[in-house]
């Protein structure tokens, strides 16, 4: 073992003195010992039925069927029959390495055994997972149909039968765990021989001595296994192993340093360095996690907690799909857990054993391999993290899990105390934004420890509370993570649901009684009254692929994440401006819309980081400035989530690119799961039915390869070209219905056609005009390719009453800078324009037409729009750029399809007219938010 690298400053002593803990030791986290230690001291097995035996410890331990160091012993044994050391296969058995080709075999063949019943049988499978039938409907469905193709007097098997089938194919079971009936704990490992619980000191069984509550567990490795089995999916798979990006920017998580630092690092395992590297092998995956609280009743009184693993293996596009999404539980209701990582630990122990490898095989290679994983990073709310990292959360000394920013108690709403953390406090204290002193892996694991080791439960909370962490989380046992840069912020819950309605809260006098102190930022009652109707109609003037409608912002109960994003970067720039008394407020807004337009980027820029860094440092200071005024008796608008503003640079730098890990994912599998509940009385056990079902189907049809076959397919995305038509010089515009070959040519349309011909071709108005026919042939839609938006030409595809207006567009055109100065050459240079598209058309240009089609023989298509001139003003003072017109349209112009570059929406305010146009002087991307 000379030859690997000894271990970092994170790995374990074997003599390691517990009676000589203190803050300034070297702790190493992998120790087991360490890890006896903490499980013996966490503050649930004070009880006196709760001290773990010691054959219970092992229990945290990766579950394996061979000895740890069988490792080794396979490796030097076959390392002559193998005729060399194979990285791909180290960790594998001895067994499964002799059974190789056995077990290849079994794994590419495992297709051919399934029988045509099956088959049949697997459809109606895929039918009741998929579009969620109640099992009365569903009765109905088997007593009055029968399947496809299936012989006459066939039915569809009953669901019973269907889940047997269905965990024959997968071969896999879940694993039922015992877990406290108000869901406080799970009686798993240190609290597995618990009878009743730590927390609500409930009993674990009922009088019959059954189990009150159930956790079902669904494990993680058949399901990864599974993505091996199919040769689609490998080839998918591939994608962090093929992934490159030389562009200077951060465009997936494997540009983040977190990723790049560990691939040069040897894994480490309990203190054992392994002879392989993060990500050294092609087929290792990479991996996040991700946690939230579900309600799956209105009323919010009950919630679930899914535990969602997201491939980032898989094409970006792919990972985010529900059906490529991985559940390995939910926690039950109907309560929030109070300890989190008793329910984590079947997970933490396939990770770790899952860091060693298990035997896997590649149908594409016809290869067995060691499968190895790594967890990247977990993420989600700002309650979620803080109860799965052992932290105090809000309330503490020390509430921020990134830094070490200290608290002062100030007065809440309701007469009590709690902690804010400002960076000016009333004390005189001053932390700089710029240089937060950050919390590292190693002094949080010791300061956890500490804490489990005082003496009472009086000094645990006293110690809990001064240094912000109660505990020691389990995932530190997963040797990929590091705490706590592996659990970014999410900008979904912390801006979108937090901050953007705070702030409406000041401007409207609602927040907490607070009125504007020594500022002027509150809106006059009609001033918010009139914003807020603006935002009604909007509705219908904003296209579809600019996001879901906005609502009256006066009905918060209507807004969701995706509601405030609209909001905030789309209408509000435009709706106050010149609302506030002092446009300083204005400006302060924007400023904060331009770093979230700028962070939310697909692809953004390595050298803007500092920028954001700057920016929300600055921004804060300057929120305290307003809203704070650095009075004690404002304390409130300081709370946690502004603080957390400072580190979205640091995530972004550490994590890669926010869109990786926000939240929006968890929240379409929570509207899977939760639509899927059936009974008010048991809608937990239906939650864990709906995604027990769920991930056996997918394994299935990738062991089976029907995962590309009717009517297995899940319906795909439609393709830019489907249902278009090409016109012959213009790749990338694909021209929609409704279709027509009867526009007639008006006296004003000639007139607009001949200007465009003579204009851009220079040819005789005669000439022109004996070119254009009585009638075109036109179309109602066009969609930009490369991912462009799809526009409407309203004067052929009317605007339903209900429909959303896409005919606004922005087009560029060469216009000559000096048109006024008669004795100035021409000087053109691209500007933008704004109009409603009317019409799209084809033209058709004969042989030999001079200066636009010089071929002899074939003809000539210009494909042409029609639209009204939008008379816009553009003011960008007060730091942002918006864009506005009064009145009525222009006469129109004929241009040439290709200069519509993008659809624009519009927003009504008063005799005002403001044009959103979100890809303007903006070369970053939108996020999209689709199903």
């Amino acid at each position: 073992m000379d030859r690997f690298p000894s271990p970092t400053p994170s790995s374990y002593s074997k003599h390691f003195n517990f009676d000589d803990f203190d803050l300034e030791e070297d702790l190493p986290p992998t120790d087991p010992d360490v890890w006896q230690e903490i499980l013996h001291h966490r503050h649930f097995n004070e009880r006196p039925d709760s001290k773990p035996d010691s054959h219970n410890t092992p229990s945290t331990q990766p579950e394996t069927d061979r000895p740890d160091e069988l490792d080794d012993i396979s490796i030097e044994t076959l390392h002559d029959h193998l005729g060399g050391f194979d990285l791909s296969t180290y960790g594998l058995s001895a067994e499964d390495i002799m059974d190789a080709e056995d077990i290849v075999e079994a794994v590419v063949e495992a297709h051919t055994l399934l029988e045509v019943e099956d088959i049949h049988n697997l459809s109606s499978f895929d039918l009741y997972v998929r579009y969620k039938p109640t099992e009365e409907l569903f009765a109905e469905l088997i007593r009055r149909y029968q399947p496809i193709d299936s012989a006459q007097g066939a039915r569809i098997p009953s669901i019973k039968r269907l889940r047997s089938l269905a965990c024959t194919l997968s071969g896999f079971t879940p694993k039922r765990h015992h877990c406290c009936v108000n869901s406080c704990v799970a009686f798993i490992g240190y609290l597995g021989d618990m009878t009743t619980c730590p927390v609500c000191h409930e009993g674990r069984l009922d009088s019959s001595g059954k189990p009150r509550n159930i956790f079902t567990t669904i494990p993680l490795i058949p399901q990864l296994r599974a993505l091996f089995a199919c040769p689609i999916t490998v080839e998918k798979m591939r994608h962090r192993h093929t992934y490159s990006n030389n562009k200077g920017t951060m465009a997936d998580i494997f540009d983040s340093l977190r990723y790049l630092e560990l691939c040069d690092l040897f894994v480490t395992i309990d203190g054992k360095p392994m002879p392989y590297r993060y990500f050294q092998e092609e087929h290792e995956v990479a991996l996040g996690i991700t946690l939230d609280g579900a309600c799956p009743f209105k009323r919010r009184t009950n919630t679930c907690w899914p535990i969602l693993i997201i491939n980032y293996n898989l094409p970006p596009e792919e990972r985010i799909c529900v059906e490529n999404m991985i559940c390995v539980g939910v926690i039950p209701g109907p309560q929030c857990p109070n300890d989190i990582n008793s329910f984590l630990q079947p997970l933490i122990d396939e990770l770790r054993e899952l860091a060693r490898g298990v035997a896997a095989v590649d149908v594409n290679q016809r290869k067995l391999f060691s499968l190895r994983a790594h967890p990247l990073t977990i993420f989600g709310d700002i309650p979620a993290l803080t109860k799965v990292l052992e932290f105090i959360g809000h309330n503490g000394c020390f509430p921020c899990r990134f830094c070490l920013m200290p608290t002062v108690p100030g007065p809440t709403s309701g007469g009590g105390f709690h902690r804010y953390c400002p960076l000016h406090q009333p004390n005189g204290f001053r932390m700089d934004p710029l240089n937060l002193p950050l919390r590292e892996h190693d002094d949080t694991i010791k300061t956890g420890l500490k804490v489990l080791k005082a003496k009472n439960e009086a000094e645990r909370k006293q110690l809990a509370t001064e240094s912000g962490v109660k505990g020691v989380t389990l995932f530190a046992r997963v040797p990929s993570i590091s705490i706590p840069r592996s659990f970014p912020v999410d900008l979904m819950h912390m801006i979108w649901q937090n901050l953007l309605p705070q702030l409406i809260d000041l401007w409207t006098g609602d927040f907490n009684d607070l009125d504007g102190g020594l500022e002027d930022y509150e809106l006059k009652k009609d001033v918010w009254g009139a914003l807020c109707e603006a935002c009604i109609p909007s509705r219908q003037t904003m296209p579809t692929s600019f996001g879901c409608a906005v609502p009256d912002p006066r009905k918060r109960s209507y807004f969701i994440a995706e509601t405030w994003n609209v909001f905030t970067t789309q209408l509000a720039p435009s709706l106050l401006r010149k609302r506030f008394s002092d446009q300083r407020y204005y400006r302060h807004f924007v400023r904060l819309v331009k770093l979230l337009s700028l962070v939310v980027s697909f692809d953004l820029p390595r050298d803007k980081t500092p920028e954001i860094r700057q920016g929300f440092a600055e921004w804060v200071e300057e929120y305290e400035q307003i809203y704070y005024q650095f009075d004690e008796d404002r304390l409130q608008t300081c709370p946690v989530n502004v603080h957390y503003l400072l580190h979205i640079a640091d995530s972004i730098e550490y994590m890669g690119p926010i869109w990786c890990y926000w939240a929006y994912p968890m929240e379409r599998f929570c509207s899977f799961i939760i639509n899927s509940v059936k009974s008010r009385r048991y809608p937990y056990a239906n939650i864990d039915e709906r995604v027990l079902n769920r991930a056996r189907l997918q394994i299935i049809l990738r062991k089976h390869r029907l995962i590309d076959k009717e009517p297995f397919t899940r319906r795909r995305r439609p393709e830019e070209s489907d249902g278009a038509t090409l016109v012959r010089g213009y790749p990338l515009v694909f021209l929609l219905s409704p279709h027509s070959k009867h526009l007639r040519v008006d006296r004003q349309l000639r007139r607009q056609i001949i200007r465009y011909l003579t204009t851009c071709f220079e040819i005789l108005s005669s000439e022109a005009e004996a070119i254009i026919p009585e009638e075109l042939e036109q179309w109602g839609r066009l969609r930009i390719g490369n991912g462009g938006d799809e526009v409407h030409a309203r004067g052929f595809h009317k605007l339903r009453p209900d429909g959303r207006d896409a005919a606004f567009v922005r087009y560029q055109l060469m216009v000559d800078q000096d048109a006024n100065d008669i004795n100035a050459a021409p000087r053109f240079e691209e500007e933008s324009q704004y109009g409603e598209l009317q019409h799209i058309f084809v033209l058709t240009i004969p042989p030999s037409t001079r200066n636009i089609n010089p071929h002899r023989t074939k003809k000539r298509h210009l494909l042409l729009a029609q639209l009204y001139e939008v008379p816009v003003e553009i003011d960008e003072t007060d730091e942002y750029k918006v864009i506005w017109y009064k009145g009525k349209l222009g006469s129109g112009e004929v241009v040439d399809v290709q200069t519509i570059q993008c659809s624009v929406g519009r927003i009504k305010d008063g005799n005002v007219w403001w044009i959103v146009d979100r890809s303007a002087d903006n070369t970053f991307a939108y996020p999209e938010f689709i199903d």
